[in-house]
């Protein structure tokens, strides 16, 4: 039976620009347990397990989207349905901020300044 933690473990909420650090909540999520919320699409409806698949999708999005992300950051993800909606969103706002972080310090080296 799914019994879910009280305690997030993580101290690190998401503020734009340390997504690599808040990240690493995967490992919190996967020491419950539950890190195929973020990887897998909910099951359908009609299966046996939804009810308590959808139970535990819950727990895990409060963990990503109300005790993990800083409010200015939460706004963009709180009508997300699931918990891998969620965690694909920040993958690619935080991959997208990366990216420009590291095209503007390779620009700036090929010009030399």
């Amino acid at each position: 039976m799914f019994r879910p933690k009280t305690i997030l473990g993580t101290t690190v909420k998401l503020n734009g620009s340390n997504y690599l650090l808040w990240a690493r909540l995967y490992i919190f999520i996967n020491a419950q347990n539950k890190l195929t919320h973020l990887l897998e699409s909910p099951p359908a409806a009609t299966d046996p397990t939804y009810t308590m698949s959808l139970s535990e999708d819950y727990c895990v999005m409060t963990w990503l989207a109300s005790n993990s992300l800083e409010k200015k950051i939460s706004g963009s993800v709180m009508f997300l349905t699931t918990a891998k909606k969620i965690w694909d969103t920040m993958m690619i706002m935080g991959m997208r901020r990366i990216l420009r972080g590291y095209l503007r310090f390779t620009s700036t080296r090929l010009r030399g300044t």
